[in-house]
């Protein structure tokens, strides 16, 4: 059992307290404090320990005085790692499922600009995307400016939200663009919303495309 690199965060012992007396009331007050001097403090912790559960729960009674309590210990275990691993498998559903929650919480009242670069970055590379490639197509020379000014409203309106991430990235190695990023998570509700749509996804495609084609040299 290899020994913690990190320092978990006070909500993993709080859910792992939690998951113990829900198996059986009070099977925490026996069990928390065997568990985290073998170094499982956490819901993931324990759950790792699922190859083994014979090996853990003679672990755990070594470090029990009581033979009421070891007995106690030995037929708890197996029904709390079987818990454990039921709870980590659930757990980045439920991450995915608070994201999609926030970003239709946002949709509504997110301008049509906002919404089109959310749809297009869904479909490219999650980080250090250039702004310019986010663009609505820009015809002429002279619409170059407004179209860096309505993009750059756009994105600062996603940030505010959390939506985005701004950065600041190298093209070719020495001139420094506008860039955004934005969670994978979050790509993947938008695409989900992009596909409920009749042919959005076809014409976001192409729009990012035709942004991808502006990067180009002598394109605009």
């Amino acid at each position: 059992r290899e020994r913690r690199l990190a320092v978990l965060a006070p909500d993993a012992a709080v859910a792992l307290r939690a998951l113990l007396n829900g198996v059986e009331a009070g099977a925490a007050a026996l069990l928390e404090a065997p568990l985290a001097e073998l170094d499982l403090m956490s819901v993931d912790d324990v759950a790792q320990e699922r190859g083994d559960v014979a090996k853990l729960a003679d672990d755990v009674c070594r470090k029990l005085g009581r033979r009421p309590d070891r007995k106690r210990a030995r037929r708890l275990l197996p029904h709390i790692v079987d818990a454990c691993v039921a709870e980590a498998a659930a757990a980045p559903d439920r991450q995915r499922r608070a994201v999609a929650t926030t970003w239709r919480m946002h949709l509504d009242s997110l301008s049509d600009g906002a919404r089109r670069v959310m749809q297009r970055l869904s479909l490219l590379a999650p980080d250090n995307v250039p702004q310019f490639a986010l663009s609505d197509d820009v015809t002429s020379v002279d619409a170059v400016d407004a179209a860096v000014a309505a993009t750059e409203a756009v994105v600062a309106e996603l940030a505010s939200c959390s939506l985005v991430t701004c950065g600041v990235a190298a093209l070719d190695g020495t001139v420094g663009v506008r860039t955004v990023s934005v969670h994978r998570l979050v790509q993947d509700v938008v695409r989900e919303e992009l596909a409920a749509g009749d042919g959005l996804a076809a014409e976001t495609r192409a729009q990012c495309v035709a942004g991808i084609t502006r990067l180009l040299p002598g394109s605009v």
